[in-house]
């Protein structure tokens, strides 16, 4: 994982230790600092004995391997927003990884979107589409630059990234919003320690507004509704 934050990949969590690729025969490890004394795990070091996909890059695991090892090292959500932003940047390929992946981890393939712009797109993203939201990534609209999620056809979410999680509110943000209100779309914006550390009150703020909408109509109402009453207690 932090070879791929290295490569500007989205960890949204980076790792405190340095994740070690080893060989499925590396048992006999030795300390870095005095080579007669064996290896300590409890040093901070987190080490993992799996498969190599990649060709060798010397020190570096191969990209292909590090995104392996972030898929088995995070939570589903985070998992599919790292594979999300390395396909995004175009360092992979699917193609590449689905030969060699497990059932877990083609489940997260057939999850990745990439288009998501951010990895906060992708967390958001997930659990809306579980609850069988209608979401469209970066949905275009006239006079701003594309909405980063479109939820059941009206409702416009903007993620704001790290260096925008002040809650300072730029004037051009304002006027986005402006031009999403008169086009008739409810616009709601979130910012980076919102959704890193508080994403359930963005899921229910989201469900909110699109059971609010007076354009939501039938089956996504509903669908908002059992989201909302889900989530009631974890929000509590």
């Amino acid at each position: 994982m932090s070879e791929l934050a290295r490569l500007g990949v989205w960890v949204t969590e980076p790792p405190g230790a340095v994740h070690v690729h080893l060989p499925g025969n590396a048992s006999r490890l030795r300390d870095p600092g005095l080579m007669i004394q064996r290896f300590d795990p409890a040093s901070g070091c987190v080490l993992h004995w799996e498969r190599a996909v990649g060709s060798d890059a010397g020190a570096r695991v191969s990209t292909v391997d590090a995104v392996f090892q972030a898929m088995s090292c995070q939570p589903l959500h985070d998992a599919i927003a790292t594979v999300d932003s390395a396909v995004r940047k175009g360092l992979i390929r699917l193609a590449d990884l689905r030969p060699h992946a497990t059932e877990r981890e083609l489940a997260i393939l057939a999850r990745v979107d990439g288009r998501a712009d951010s990895g906060l797109e992708t967390l958001v993203r997930e659990p809306l589409r579980e609850a069988r939201l209608r979401v469209e990534p970066q949905y275009p609209i006239r006079g701003v630059a594309d909405i980063d999620l479109l939820v059941e056809g009206w409702v416009a979410v903007e993620l704001n990234g790290r260096s925008f999680h002040t809650g300072a509110v730029a004037p051009r943000d304002r006027r986005r919003d402006a031009i999403v209100a008169s086009f008739g779309l409810t616009p709601l914006t979130f910012d980076y320690a919102q959704v890193v550390h508080d994403r359930i009150s963005v899921i229910r703020a989201i469900a909110g507004a699109v059971v609010a909408h007076r354009n939501v109509r039938g089956s996504g109402r509903r669908r908002a509704l059992r989201l909302l009453r889900a989530s009631a207690t974890r929000a509590s």
